[in-house]
């Protein structure tokens, strides 16, 4: 069988070699091979070699003993994600006791690795191997790195928000008015319609709103209008008063924004101080078909009815 041998022993057998760790800092790995006659029998052997350590990057060595007489080399890397950007260029030297020297087999460039990558060695080594006793192979493999260092450049944080902001703030190219009580909103379809089921639905089936350019609503106050808007914009809601979280989210489930009845059913949820309380916003998540949300009130209300 086939098996690693320790640095001392390659140091015996080849003097002057230094033998390198597997260690994150280190570009080469050395690897010496013992190979004795009964691998003829064994037809193949494994030799697991550790290239790093964070993140794990393992290659097996594998010997094969061929009907030719032969054997024959590969390397087959082990890891749980592809690194087709690592670069490796393996060697690979025999050496018989009654030698002195290495004698070099082959070179092979490893790239584009995966997790299941295999590079075969081509050549055909060790038919003068005899049965009584030991050979060695001598492994080296060496991480490549490119010639040139990369240019660092970051992309600037998004502005996508604040421009979808100002389109609102400064009414631009605004296609559709909302009315509410004496108050008009200025907006533009295309927002209303990506954002809202709602508001899509009231521009496709060619209703009063689509043909008009405009929106009437009675039920909802000009200042919730204004946070609908801001967060149809930005995805975000700021500076809700008291009281704002709870007609906000009766605006949310109106047109069927369901992000932001998440954000204001957990606004209120901040102003819950006793059980009773609880009880009113489990009422509150029934009324809005909320059921993940109900849940949670239900543990909290069955936790802290038992305190009370």
């Amino acid at each position: 069988m086939a098996g690693q041998l320790d640095a001392l022993e390659l140091m015996k057998v080849l003097p002057g070699v230094t033998l390198s760790s597997s260690l994150e800092n280190n570009q080469t790995v050395y690897t010496l091979i013992s190979v004795c006659h009964s691998l003829r029998t064994k037809n193949k052997s494994d030799v697991i070699i550790s290239l790093q350590k964070d993140p794990e990057i393992k290659c097996s060595f594998r010997i094969k003993y061929c009907t030719d007489g032969f054997f024959r080399a590969s390397i087959q890397f082990k890891s749980k994600e592809p690194y087709t950007n690592l670069k490796y260029k393996a060697l690979l030297y025999s050496k018989e006791d009654n030698e002195k020297n290495l004698t070099f087999i082959e070179d092979l460039n490893l790239e584009n690795i995966t997790e299941k990558s295999i590079f075969y060695f081509s050549l055909p080594f060790g038919s003068s191997f005899r049965y009584d006793t030991h050979c060695y192979l001598f492994f080296q493999i060496t991480r490549k790195y490119n010639d040139l260092t990369p240019m660092q450049i970051e992309a600037p944080d998004s502005e996508i928000i604040k421009d979808f902001s100002l389109l609102l703030e400064k009414k631009l190219f605004t296609d559709v008015k909302i009315i509410c009580q004496d108050q008009v909103f200025s907006a533009h379809k295309l927002f209303l319609v990506a954002r809202s089921p709602v508001f899509q639905a009231m521009f496709e089936h060619n209703m009063k709103e689509s043909q008009e350019h405009k929106i009437t609503i009675t039920d909802i106050e000009p200042e919730i209008i204004d946070h609908l808007l801001q967060f149809i914009y930005t995805d975000t809601v700021e500076d809700l008063k008291e009281g704002q979280a709870e007609k906000l989210l009766a605006a949310a489930d109106k047109y069927a924004l369901e992000r932001l009845k998440r954000i204001c059913i957990k606004e209120i949820a901040k102003s819950i101080k006793d059980v009773q309380e609880g009880f009113d916003l489990l009422a509150t998540a029934e009324k809005y078909n909320m059921p993940d949300f109900r849940a949670i009130v239900l543990d909290f209300v069955q936790k802290n009815f038992k305190k009370s």
